[in-house]
């Protein structure tokens, strides 16, 4: 009797948190107010192209309105503030990176935030190198051809970035100080406009993210020196790696995923983490972030917290270095 009232006993436990999942879950499903995806760069960069994408997708695959919010400034740190002052409710997203995940928590004293602790992960979504260009009018051929032409000429060359402390410009630094010269940093709010300015032939360099690139690069605008992940790109598979062209063991890399302040309902996140894995899943997305250089990851939010400590552990003493410098 003892066993039959302990199995009845469990199948109403088991039965209680079922209903309580369920419930989580049609509530995440039923909310109709829209999404906001907080990005922290400028329109037209790496990290707000692709948001736009994901979340153009994300909308139709949860049947729900969302709204990509660009909050350039600070090298992120204004859309984090922003984000952080929002509700924990899963209402309110950031389309995070390396930069504002990994690096910025670590440029300061102080840090202005906790990445772990105070975003919950919903997933990775994708990878990418950033690409070595200059302008198209640039007498440069090669990394090796820009490495002596910074040798010979000390401090005089300019370099761009998506901001200070941002993915771009630790790719630069760390560049710099392997290949042993020095060039000057302009910072700018995002790769866009640094972009931009490339083109207009006011700086001299710019370790830029793929998407606001390859367009330039394709139709001869800007001249690829090259990658900076160990592997050729796919997208462009003439350009060479940094590594191969003289600065061995030479590696970089951005990623981006969408993170949610606080600690949201769990039903929420599994919810919009199903999404975008339904999303990432699909043949002609892939072949879109395939074609714009990147390469789709996924994960489960679990995998993604992993991921963030993990990013945080391999970047904080260089990013902490470059700081005090």
């Amino acid at each position: 009797m003892a066993t039959i009232k302990s199995a009845f006993f469990g199948f109403h436990i088991v039965s209680a948190l079922f209903m309580i999942e369920v419930a989580a879950v049609s509530a995440a499903q039923t909310e109709t107010r829209p999404i906001r995806v907080i990005v922290p760069f400028a329109p037209g960069g790496q990290v707000d192209l692709m948001a736009r994408l994901i979340s153009e997708n994300l909308s139709k695959q949860i049947s729900r309105t969302i709204v990509v919010d660009n909050r350039a400034g600070a090298s992120g740190l204004i859309a984090m503030k922003i984000a952080l002052d929002a509700p924990a409710d899963a209402n309110t997203l950031v389309f995070g990176s390396a930069s504002t995940m990994a690096f910025l928590p670590h440029a300061t004293t102080k840090a202005p935030y906790d990445p772990v602790k105070d975003f919950t992960g919903i997933s990775l979504i994708a990878s990418s190198p950033y690409v070595l260009v200059i302008p198209s009018s640039s007498s440069l051929r090669s990394v090796a051809d820009l490495i002596k032409l910074a040798k010979d000429s000390p401090g005089k060359l300019t370099y761009g970035t998506a901001g200070h402390m941002s993915g771009t410009h630790i790719t630069t630094e760390l560049f710099n100080t392997m290949a042993g010269i020095s060039a000057t940093h302009v910072p700018y709010k995002g790769s866009g406009p640094a972009t931009v300015e490339l083109l207009g032939d006011q700086i001299s360099f710019l370790f830029n993210n793929f998407l606001p690139s390859l367009p330039h690069i394709r139709s001869g605008k800007l001249r690829a020196l090259g990658v900076t992940t160990l592997r050729r790109n796919r997208a462009i598979p003439n350009v060479p790696t940094i590594a191969e062209s003289g600065v061995n063991g030479y590696e970089s890399g951005a990623w981006n995923g969408l993170v949610s302040p606080g600690n949201p309902d769990k039903g929420k996140v599994d919810m919009l983490n199903k999404g975008i894995i339904a999303i990432l899943a699909n043949p002609e997305l892939i072949a879109t972030m395939n074609s714009q250089g990147s390469e789709v990851v996924g994960s489960t939010p679990e995998e993604f917290k992993v991921f963030i400590k993990n990013e945080n552990v391999k970047w904080r003493d260089i990013i902490k270095k470059l700081a005090s410098n």
